[in-house]
């Protein structure tokens, strides 16, 4: 173990390519599933389009031994304040616990930190968009 890490090279980045970080979920996924035995793990996403069909809101994450990882969670600018955040996580957490998951996780974000304070907004009555939950299988099941 020693020699390997003498010829190891470490390069510092910012900016990984989807293709490296598909292969860290692909090999992490592995030995996790491998380690448990749990191989049960989905993506989910939910995302929102308006009447042109432009992307306007949208969350990304995936559900994995009775966990759910919300990633992502994005409302654009014209749209904050009615309430979509709040669905999509609604809606997520909806199929999340269809699939038996347990415990819900997200990344601390400044937009979640102003809505723990309840800054989320007042709902509204009238539909601006359409909501569309995708169930897919991970990325990191690929063989």
């Amino acid at each position: 173990m020693k020699n390997a890490m003498a010829t190891l090279k470490l390069v510092m980045g910012t900016d990984p390519t989807p293709a490296e970080i598909d292969s860290l979920e692909h090999r992490l996924y592995q030995f996790n599933s491998q380690t448990t035995g749990i191989v049960d793990a989905l993506g989910i996403s939910v995302f929102g389009r308006d009447a042109q069909g432009e992307l306007v809101a949208g969350l990304c994450g995936h559900t994995w031994g009775g966990c759910c990882e919300i990633r992502q969670v994005w409302v654009h600018e014209k749209h904050r304040g009615q309430g979509i955040g709040r669905r999509l996580l609604e809606l997520a957490e909806r199929e999340a616990r269809r699939r038996g998951v347990f415990r819900l996780s997200s990344p601390p974000t400044a937009s979640r930190r102003r809505s723990s304070i309840g800054s989320w907004g007042s709902r509204s009555s009238t539909p601006c968009l359409t909501i569309l939950v995708v169930i897919n299988t991970c990325s990191c099941e690929r063989s």
